[in-house]
């Protein structure tokens, strides 16, 4: 219980060392990459371009989870965790570094888009990897779903502190934030980074897999397997994870631009709604993992994604409203849902898939639903926000029908809360 505990918190803590420079760039592309990296005469154009270097990250993010599942099915989940780890340090670093347009012209912006497309690669092979350690660690204590629940709290811790640090820097003074606020947070989560890799790299290797090195059946090559042998199950559960992936990403991104442009909303109380929202979702992780442990994974995501198919119509009719309390009041459920969703994932994605391929089924699975739960949504909000509120209601059916695909991915999906993960999956 001692190392599974270690392990849990690593894995927590990694993930909000990266999840911090993650969150902090979907601010920065909200609030600042469009006036440092692409003026233009147009709003909407420089929008655009400073929302493509944030999602540009989401396309390197299934490519990440193949790499590195491959690698965390061959090599060993810790060790590739400690590598992801780096990854995203280094390259956070090096964002915080780019001049801007007014020095080296179109060039920052390629930078920053290199620069967020290798964090996306980084990004991708964390969650598999990290859930999968933390579940075969986990493996016979009948409480799976509540130590996997631990790694998305990481996204609580990491995301929350991207949004307090953003609110106050905005509080005090947004043109210094601006400027520098926003690098000086990119070499803070730099430093966090360092210090995650250096408390993974301490600790020891998965039992389930050491068991399968010894037993001499590492695949050679597991990702490729996984998408011959498993390919339908890896996109039915990318579909169940899009709908815990739309509310906070798109909250975070293309509704803060709708909030301030919009609505007219102060920038620090959007990230305000952020940080309400992240504190219930830590709260919302907890409960749904521990419901999920009792009456299982499937049935969980299906009250969770039923509530939100609900509220997302008359959701952005509160939006709409501008009372700033509605509005911090409904951003923040917004947020809340996506962690209730994130909870139960943790576990049941890593529960569907054999060890020999677990880090990159689930880390595909997780992956390709965070793109298909991100990118067209997000792309087609910021489009509709040139149209201010006359077609805001398509904000809302975008979420419904994401959520729709995910409760119908989630019924034709089964239980693996009884699974013995020592064991073939059927």
């Amino acid at each position: 219980m001692k190392l599974l505990t270690k392990v849990a918190l690593a894995g927590m803590f990694g993930t909000a060392a990266e999840d911090f420079d993650f969150l902090l760039a979907s601010y920065a592309a909200a609030l600042v990459w469009g006036t440092i990296f692409f003026p233009s005469t147009s709003s909407s154009a420089s929008y655009l371009a400073s929302i493509t270097a944030f999602v540009v990250s989401f396309v390197g993010r299934p490519l990440g989870s193949f790499i590195f599942g491959h690698l965390g099915d061959t090599r060993g989940r810790k060790s590739i965790l400690v590598l992801t780890l780096i990854l995203m340090g280094v390259s956070g670093f090096l964002i915080a570094l780019i001049p801007g347009y007014a020095t080296i012209g179109i060039f920052g912006g390629i930078f920053l888009l290199i620069l967020r497309f290798i964090q996306g690669l980084g990004y991708g092979g964390e969650w598999g990897n990290a859930t999968t350690w933390v579940v075969e660690e986990a493996n016979k204590t009948g409480k799976r779903g509540f130590w996997a629940g631990l790694v998305p709290q990481g996204y609580v811790i990491g995301g929350g502190g991207a949004a307090l640090g953003v609110t106050l820097m905005s509080l005090v003074n947004f043109h210094f934030f601006l400027l520098y606020g926003w690098r000086i947070m990119y070499i803070i989560g730099a430093v966090a980074v360092s210090i995650g890799a250096i408390v993974r790299y301490r600790l020891v290797e998965s039992g389930i897999f050491d068991e399968i090195i010894k037993e001499n059946k590492v695949m050679k090559l597991p990702a490729l397997m996984v998408l011959r042998e498993r390919a339908g199950r890896v996109f039915k559960l990318a579909g169940v994870n899009m709908a815990a992936q739309t509310p906070v990403y798109v909250g975070i991104s293309a509704l803060i631009i709708y909030l301030v442009e919009v609505i007219h909303i102060s920038p620090d109380l959007t990230t305000t709604a952020t940080l309400i929202g992240t504190a219930f979702g830590a709260l919302l992780i907890y409960l749904t993992t521990v419901v999920a442990d009792r009456i299982g994974r499937r049935a969980t995501l299906l009250i969770v994604y039923g509530a939100l198919a609900i509220y997302s119509i008359p959701f952005i009719y509160i939006i709409n409203t501008g009372i700033v309390s509605y509005v911090l009041a409904a951003d923040s459920i917004l947020i809340a849902f996506a962690f209730a969703g994130i909870g139960p994932m943790a576990a049941f994605l890593s529960e569907n898939f054999d060890t020999k391929y677990r880090a990159s089924g689930s880390g595909m699975a997780y992956q390709f639903g965070v793109l298909l739960g991100v990118l067209p949504q997000t792309y087609l909000i910021t489009y509709i926000l040139g149209f201010g509120k006359t077609y805001s209601i398509y904000i809302a059916v975008t979420l419904f029908i994401t959520v729709v695909i995910s409760l119908i991915s989630t019924v034709f999906s089964h239980d693996t809360e009884k699974e013995d993960l020592s064991k073939n999956i059927a």
